[in-house]
């Protein structure tokens, strides 16, 4: 039997039950897939499904407010994503006629969507050969062909890209493509697998050489970039008590959500010290407190940043408008706060910090 016999066989016998492996509609593909890029598919299945129940055709979700998107999607991360979701979701209706395309060449035109998106729903709803090549099947490939080049350089990748190839002359190319990274992901796993049990040990070049935990060959991790940030959390205990949120509009991290808003500075500072700044920046804060702010610690890590965060929970006297705030600032209801669209990091914190149970100075 052939690599790609020994891979399908074990496929069929071994594969998850996931709802878009049911269907060959381009968009049902399309979002899993999106969804799934830097997403596991355990927290990703339960993503796909509140999705597809909203959003259960690219119409309704060209259609859908970037706010309700953003809803829809907080807690996944990576942005971007959805953003350019909507982005594409307009164009195929608005230029193809509300039918999603499995052209691969058409598909690359879309924003969003790159080889590796564009090469699964071209074979696994449109039937062609193309190769599909993420961080599993990048596994599988150099271990069974014993490419040692670093990924991510052109002729390592190259090298992959034909490798792949080749195993779907002869195949389902969308059954063979699902078969390579279900192999990486449950089979043929990072660090450990399980050799013995696996169906083409026997043409695999990284075993016979000894070479399994050094393939694939990767490029060194850089350190992420510290950011320290300083959240200021108003706090007015009326009723119903509010608080005050910004909507993120700069191409930094977050764009689109809502934040306490932010103050970022070189190092973490105190209170004595902030304020100071803050009050640079229009917020009249000293003579409207309350009493004193409590303040918590929160480490945050995304992908290329490291955010250290210092919270300050204000306790605002005063009259309700608060007129020593930037009008930017929203004035949210503490009950309504779980409406708003909003990044993981301040939902960690809401966890931590609900004065509808507890003393919003304490945590």
């Amino acid at each position: 039997m052939t690599i790609s016999d020994h891979l399908i066989r074990w496929y069929r016998k071994n594969q998850r039950e996931l709802p878009w492996r049911l269907s060959r509609d381009p968009y049902k593909i399309w979002v899993s897939e999106i969804i799934l890029q830097q997403t596991r598919v355990e927290q990703g299945l339960p993503y796909y499904q509140r999705f597809m129940e909203r959003f259960p055709s690219v119409e309704l979700l060209a259609a859908a407010a970037e706010e309700e998107l953003l809803y829809q999607w907080q807690g996944l991360g990576y942005y971007t994503r959805a953003r350019n979701m909507h982005k594409t979701a307009r164009l195929v209706v608005a230029s193809l006629g509300s039918v999603f395309p499995t052209d691969h060449s058409i598909l690359l035109r879309l924003p969003g969507i790159g080889p590796y998106t564009a090469a699964a729903i071209a074979s696994m709803a449109g039937g062609q050969a193309t190769p599909v090549v993420d961080g599993n099947v990048i596994r599988v490939i150099t271990r069974i062909f014993g490419i040692d080049g670093e990924v991510g350089k052109r002729e390592t990748m190259a090298a992959i890209q034909n490798c792949a190839h080749s195993l779907l002359h002869g195949q389902d190319p969308g059954e063979m493509n699902q078969a390579l990274m279900e192999f990486g992901a449950l089979q043929c796993v990072p660090v450990k697998p399980d050799c013995t049990t696996c169906p083409v040990v026997d043409q695999c070049s990284a075993f016979a050489t000894d070479r399994v935990s050094a393939l694939p060959r990767k490029k060194p991790k850089t350190s992420p970039r510290p950011r320290f940030l300083h959240a200021l959390v108003f706090y007015k205990k009326t009723v119903p008590a509010f608080t005050y949120l910004t909507r993120r509009d700069t191409n930094d991290i977050w764009k689109g959500l809502y934040t306490f808003p932010f103050i970022e500075k070189d190092a973490l500072l105190s209170w004595e010290e902030i304020i100071q700044v803050a009050e640079c920046q229009s917020y009249n804060i000293s003579s409207n407190l309350e009493k004193s702010p409590s303040c918590f610690d929160l480490t945050h890590v995304l992908t290329h940043q490291k955010l250290y965060v210092r919270f300050f929970v204000i306790h605002i006297s005063g009259c309700p408008q608060i007129p020593f705030l930037p009008e930017s600032l929203i004035r949210v209801e503490i009950d309504s706060l779980m409406n708003y669209p909003m990044p993981r990091l301040m939902h960690r914190f809401l966890d931590r910090w609900d004065p509808r149970k507890n003393d919003p100075a304490q945590f």
